[in-house]
Order: structure tokens, then C-alpha cells, then sequence
């Protein structure tokens, strides 16, 4: 049901502040809604580019994980039926459709589809770092809540938007506070998405594999997905060339 895609995709108007329209929070989507989110898609869309935002930060950053592993929880989210060899959800489609409108989502197998949105999602925030609009990344895996803190600016005055951020934040990464909690790396200890343990090779992104139409042993996917892990800092080593049965 298109009323109920907002839920299947994660997005929500009221993730973006109070309903203008004050929707009521007994209906999770209504009429009321639905002219909530059409609002917030005109304020917000490319907001960045032009410091028009309703909340704007001095710094902007970006999160990344293991680009397989994203991969990994999106198929297992999205690919309906036949495991890796099943059909792509239809949110996910109009979703990633509505996204980039240039590529054609439903011609591709599962893995392809949901690959091709992952790549093109983070090429563009690559490209958005680029341009100065994302001032940095950290990797999830490897990071304490301190290293963010110090890449979005809040160990310095000058960029802190809420004054006594600053002095919470500068107790807390203190290196002599060592028992400070912020210092530590968050272990993940449950995939909530990735339940079942899929784990992809590279040959799986390649064509001819799990329901492609392209061209047997295309390397295009495989190819992109390889300088993401360049990019983000990610040993493509960690990932085998192919599982042995």
C-alpha cells in the first residue's frame, strides 16, 4: 500500500520537527500527513546546498559503514521471496526510483537494484563532500562518540552552535577522563535487519549471477562498490573473492 511505504522506507515527516499542519500522532498517516511530508520534501530538499534548512549546523557529517554490509541488510530488507535470487520489494523500487530517476531500478536483479541505489547514494555523498557541502565522514565500526564530536566541530567554540555543548563535550573526550563512556567504540552486538548471517563475495555482484541481465561476468556493480570501500578507508580484502561450499 502506498499509504504505508513511509514506514517500510524509514523516512517520516515528523522526523523533521513538529507537524506544521499539527497532525495528530494518534494517525501514523492520514490526509494530514501526507500534506506534511509533501511540505517538508519542498522546505528540505536541497536545503544544504543554499544554507536554507530549518536547522542548520555548523558542520555537516557523514556516517558510513562497510559498504557490503549495507548491502547485505538492504537484500535482506528488500528482496522478497528467493533469498538473494528474489524480486525487489516495491517501495524500495518507486523509493529508489524517485531518488534517481535516471536509472531504470526495475530491468535489475535483486542484488543489482538494491546495490545500484546503495552506490549511487553514496557516490552522491561523496561528490556532495566534494563540493564542501559534507565536511567529513567516520566510519561506525571504528568510531567513539568523542571522534564524531571532534569531526562535527563540537571540541571547538567557534563551531559550536549550542555554547555549553562545548564544555559537556570537552569533559566527556577529556583524555585524561578515561573511563568517560564517549571514549569507547559502540560494539554492535545484534543485526536487527541482517538476522540470517547473508554474507556476499565479490563475484556475487558480478553479471550472469542471482537473476542478472547483464552481460555474464559484468564487472560494473563489483567495480563501484570496490571504490566505495576505497573511498571510506575499507580493506577490500575483507571481503573473498567467492565462498567455497
Amino acid at each position: 500500500n502506498i499509504d504505508t511505504d513511509f514506514y517500510l522506507m524509514g523516512f517520516y515527516p515528523a522526523m523533521f520537527g513538529p507537524p506544521k499542519n499539527k497532525c495528530s500522532s494518534r494517525n501514523k498517516w492520514d490526509e494530514c500527513w501526507k500534506s506534511e511530508c509533501f511540505l517538508t520534501l519542498l522546505r528540505e530538499w536541497g536545503c544544504a546546498t543554499n544554507n536554507s534548512c530549518e536547522i542548520n549546523f555548523a558542520r555537516n557529517v557523514h556516517q558510513v559503514r562497510n559498504p557490503m554490509n549495507t548491502l547485505e541488510s538492504l537484500i535482506v530488507k528488500y528482496c522478497a521471496g528467493d533469498g538473494l535470487d528474489g524480486t525487489v520489494a516495491e517501495p524500495f523500487l518507486r523509493y529508489a526510483s524517485a531518488l534517481f530517476p535516471h536509472h531504470n531500478f526495475y530491468a535489475d536483479s535483486c542484488i543489482e537494484s538494491t546495490g545500484t541505489f546503495m552506490v549511487m547514494y553514496l557516490e552522491s555523498m561523496v561528490e556532495a563532500r566534494r563540493r564542501g557541502d559534507i565536511d567529513a565522514f567516520y566510519r561506525i565500526e571504528t568510531s567513539t562518540a568523542c571522534d564524531v564530536a571532534e569531526k562535527a566541530g563540537l571540541t571547538e567554540l567557534n563551531t559550536t552552535v549550542y555554547a555549553p555543548n562545548h564544555v559537556r563535550v570537552g569533559h566527556l573526550c577529556d583524555m585524561d577522563n578515561w573511563t568517560s563512556p564517549a571514549q569507547l567504540r559502540v560494539e554492535q552486538k545484534l543485526n536487527n535487519i541482517n538476522k540470517f548471517e547473508l554474507r556476499l563475495a565479490w563475484n556475487e555482484l558480478r553479471g550472469g549471477m542471482h537473476g542478472s541481465r547483464r552481460k555474464d561476468g559484468d564487472r560494473t556493480l563489483e567495480g563501484r562498490v570496490r571504490n566505495l570501500f576505497a573511498v571510506f578507508g575499507y580493506d577490500e580484502h575483507m571481503i573473498p573473492l567467492e565462498y567455497k561450499p
